[in-house]
């Protein structure tokens, strides 16, 4: 029998949240104590529920009538002003940054931490709906993909910079993609419950990503820790794995010349968070290398075809392959060699049909596209990139170089190429089909844009401007994070948008 998850102080410890702490401590930090309570090797750590943060906003002395009540705010955006949207933002953030944290308070968070015994923490948001409306989740569009809206801290331990990275976290609930999503879903800020689960920081061989749609396991993995991954510094290797029989289907190495290890321990006075991660070049040999030797993959194959046996198969989590800590893995029969924790687990949801323009004029009778593109047509695989989205689209690709200077308007439909993406662009993502960026990781404006938006995407891709002309006929696919050259060119005249369902059905070379 559990004891009770809070301790005195009001923090709740991963091996000890229970069903009726949900709510208090967000479904991340939820999903990865269940788990971890089941045996599985999680890292532990534990959760600053969300009254922290509420408490921090209400002792800030508020400037603007605006916000002057806005821990209990239902805050009216109108999300179409990008310009309104950024200065609201900007102005909240200000004056979160500008104001302490109770010197009390972070005493007592400091100790905790301090017990972790790392030197590094990782501050991760934790997010959940409050108690008396989290039956109505479910008829929030888009709320179990709330992964990446928020940006996970990684600082020092010491209480200057845990204090700042909890700053940090709390003001990231009021940039303006966060304030564009609360208010597209209709969210009021003061059903959110804003809670942090703070772990220790491995230092890690390899990290990655593991997807479960139906029966195949989609591995992405890089080099060093996670880090790179997320902010799409590289393109990860990427395993494709018939589940049921754990037959390997294809393996594709990518590009990983940069990873992040943990810098050397601080100094007094602590240096700046960002010396807590060290980028470094890996050597030309590790660039060739696959990061998983195939007892490894295999390892984290059955790892995976357990979770999925116990929780359905449609998953996602973050794995981490540590060089030094050797967890208990006998219940799943695997080497202790092979030391994966998970770090994040994720909710997946299912893949949005392909969408397609239509090659009929605007105004005439046609039907549905199937989303099935003429088998004469071979796919030329151009370029790989960061999944940000969800399902395929095959459009005209529209290039644009200067994403700083906002063009008034592009045909409805296409893909949009450039090299990274501001909230700026919000109206003109709207109509679009899709978008490539050369630019940004998991965390970006154009990954989470997209998300929320319901529509393909590829972060991370590098020379997509180059690679990709104005008028091309592309296939976008952000299953896979790939794209494809389509052969046949669309007509000139404007088309349509239309929808199919689809399956596996396109000539993937």
């Amino acid at each position: 029998m559990f004891r009770s998850a809070v301790t005195v102080d009001n923090f709740y410890w991963l091996d000890q949240i229970q069903t009726s702490d949900r709510a208090f401590v967000g479904d991340q930090a939820y999903y990865l104590s269940s788990l971890l309570q089941k045996g599985y090797p999680v890292v532990p750590g534990f959760v600053i529920s969300g009254e922290d943060f509420r408490s921090f906003l209400g002792a800030i002395n508020w400037l603007d009538p605006l916000f002057a009540d806005l821990p209990s705010s239902s805050l009216y955006i109108d999300i179409e002003n990008s310009r309104q949207l950024q200065e609201i933002a900007r102005q909240i953030r200000q004056s979160i940054q500008a104001a302490p944290l109770s010197p009390e308070r972070l005493a007592q968070i400091s100790r905790v931490v301090n017990s972790l015994a790392s030197s590094v923490v990782m501050l991760r948001p934790s997010i959940s709906l409050r108690p008396d409306i989290v039956r109505q989740s479910a008829r929030v569009p888009g709320f179990h993909e709330l992964r990446g809206l928020l940006e996970t801290q990684v600082c020092w331990n010491d209480p200057e910079s845990i204090a700042q990275a909890l700053k940090n976290i709390w003001s990231e609930f009021f940039r303006a993609r966060s304030l564009f999503y609360w208010q597209r879903s209709g969210i009021q800020l003061q059903t959110i419950n804003l809670a942090i689960l703070v772990q220790p920081v491995y230092p890690a061989l390899a990290a990655g990503i593991v997807q479960v749609r139906n029966t195949t396991l989609t591995i992405q993995g890089s080099w060093g820790l996670g880090v790179a991954l997320m902010r799409g510094d590289v393109v990860p290797d990427i395993y494709q794995v018939q589940a049921d029989s754990s037959t390997v289907l294809s393996r594709q190495l990518g590009y990983k010349n940069l990873a992040y290890r943990l810098g050397l321990a601080a100094s007094n006075p602590p240096q700046s968070a960002d010396a807590c991660l060290e980028l470094y070049t890996l050597s030309e040999e590790q660039q060739r290398q696959s990061v998983l030797t195939e007892t490894q993959l295999q390892a984290l194959i059955q790892l995976t075809r357990t979770l999925v046996a116990e929780l359905g198969n449609t998953l996602a989590f973050e794995w981490l392959l540590d060089i030094e800590a050797q967890p208990d893995y006998s219940r799943f029969h695997l080497s202790q060699i092979d030391p994966f924790y998970l770090v994040e687990r994720r909710s997946e949801a299912r893949s949005r049909p392909l969408t397609e323009v239509s090659r009929s004029p605007v105004g005439s009778n046609r039907q549905a596209s199937s989303g099935i593109p003429n088998p004469a047509e071979v796919p030329k695989k151009l370029l790989t990139g960061l999944a940000a989205g969800r399902g395929r689209a095959i459009a005209t690709a529209k290039v644009l170089t200067n994403p700083v200077k906002v063009p008034i308007n592009i045909p409805s439909g296409s893909i949009l190429v450039l090299p990274f993406v501001t909230p700026d662009w919000l109206p003109l993502i709207k109509r679009s089909a899709g978008i490539i960026t050369e630019q940004g990781g998991m965390t970006s404006h154009g990954a989470i844009l997209a998300r929320e938006l319901g529509i393909p995407a590829i972060v991370g891709a590098a020379q997509a401007t180059q690679l990709i002309r104005t008028g091309d006929r592309i296939l976008l696919d952000s299953d896979r994070g790939t794209v494809y050259r389509l052969e046949l060119p669309l007509p000139e005249s404007p088309g349509e948008i239309a929808t199919g369902e689809t399956d596996d059905q396109i000539l993937l070379a």
